[in-house]
């Protein structure tokens, strides 16, 4: 950090960069980083156009080194990993100079949920401000401690990938993520807030690998904060056995705000034939069968035929404002309570498992279940 002036002003609750003399403003990424909204870096703005000061703001945020003094979750931990991931793939997508990304510890911001912010400096050249193979060096450390003891395991795996490489591209760390952790690593966006949204929305592209994740009792994650907030069912004795044959085992990543999401002829239905898996929770003989969306809890009765999600207005149930979601993602038959993948380009997730295309799998009521970075679950009115 000895490179450049970049402080934090308690006063202002920001941090403020002040050019040196040898610092050459790049006025062009200045103006473009205060008037885009890329929630995966901390918000640059000036005073007014003339103004030679920048400052970003920090407000609701804790300083990562800071954030790091406490135990982590491995909620927060996966999250940790995950926004580095979406710096670095922005960096890419957008063009923008990975190397004016401040990775210093001191200036990198997170929130509650570990979602870390980054300063973007809009310099010409810029040094000392650290590497992201610097920051994930820290994050695997081990002055980072872990809230559990068994999930020391997954901070020692991100150390081993770390002292293994001399340089990080993104394209590395996002195979390392999808592999270790089953993060999806395609089109990242880290939600500004809400504790439902998760930490980012990175979709999937492609390849599976093994979690090292195994089976539990079977049990409903409803009421389990941290796997709706992983996206890791803690049940895997019907998901992981018929769908790691034809899809590998992956952990679907957390979940994303999503703006609206609309049904479209969708009245309210009763079952006539019979009561399906899971109905015993109902409290009705005659069950009425509701979508709940993980984002915000929007609840959607369900009819008796089969419904298709995706983006398109043409779908049952339509979801907008999602651009990771295909227009026609999947197929959710309340009847037989099955969900299946209509090709989706970023997945459709079970229980951590990524569903093959065009194969039915079973769903249990209370299940969360996953459509590319968005979570839903399926429950008995």
């Amino acid at each position: 950090m000895a490179e450049i002036n970049l402080k934090y002003s308690r006063r202002l609750d920001a941090l403020v960069l002040k050019p040196g003399k040898r610092d050459v403003v790049s006025y062009r990424l200045a103006t473009r980083l205060s008037t885009s909204d890329f929630p995966e870096l901390l918000r640059l703005w000036r005073e007014d156009a003339d103004a030679g000061v920048f400052y970003y703001g920090v407000t609701g945020l804790s300083r990562l080194d800071a954030f790091a003094r406490r135990p982590i979750s491995l909620a927060q931990y996966r999250t940790m990993l995950e926004s580095l991931y979406a710096v670095m793939d922005l960096c890419v997508r957008e063009g923008l100079p990975q190397g004016n990304v401040c990775f210093d510890t001191s200036c990198v911001y997170v929130d509650e949920r570990g979602a870390m912010r980054f300063a973007f400096v809009p310099f010409e050249c810029v040094d000392g401000i650290g590497s992201a193979l610097d920051l994930l060096l820290y994050l695997s450390g081990r002055g980072v401690r872990m809230v559990l003891p068994q999930d020391e395991s997954a901070r020692r795996a991100v150390a081993d990938f770390a002292r293994s490489r001399s340089v990080l591209p993104a394209a590395d760390l996002g195979t390392f993520l999808a592999e270790r952790f089953g993060l999806s690593t395609c089109a990242p966006a880290v939600p500004v807030s809400g504790l439902a949204g998760g930490s980012g929305s990175l979709g999937y592209t492609g390849g599976t690998g093994p979690t090292g994740a195994t089976g539990a009792a079977k049990k409903s994650m409803t009421f389990d904060p941290v796997a709706m907030m992983t996206g890791v069912s803690l049940q895997r004795d019907v998901a992981h056995g018929v769908a790691t044959e034809v899809a590998g085992t992956v952990e679907s990543g957390p979940l994303a705000n999503v703006a609206e999401t609309s049904l479209l002829g969708g009245g309210e239905a009763v079952r006539e034939d019979g009561v399906p898996a899971g109905a015993e929770l109902a409290t009705s003989a005659k069950p009425v069968m509701a979508l709940v969306r993980e984002s915000d809890g929007a609840t959607y009765t369900l009819p008796d035929a089969p419904v298709v999600l995706g983006r398109s207005q043409t779908c049952d149930i339509t979801i907008a404002g999602n651009s990771a979601l295909s227009r026609r993602h999947a197929q959710l038959d309340p009847a037989g309570l099955t969900l299946t993948d209509l090709g989706s380009a970023n997945g459709t997730f079970v229980g951590g498992v990524r569903l093959a295309p065009q194969i039915s799998m079973p769903l249990d009521i209370g299940t969360m279940f996953t459509l590319a970075n968005e979570g839903f679950r399926v429950v008995v009115r």
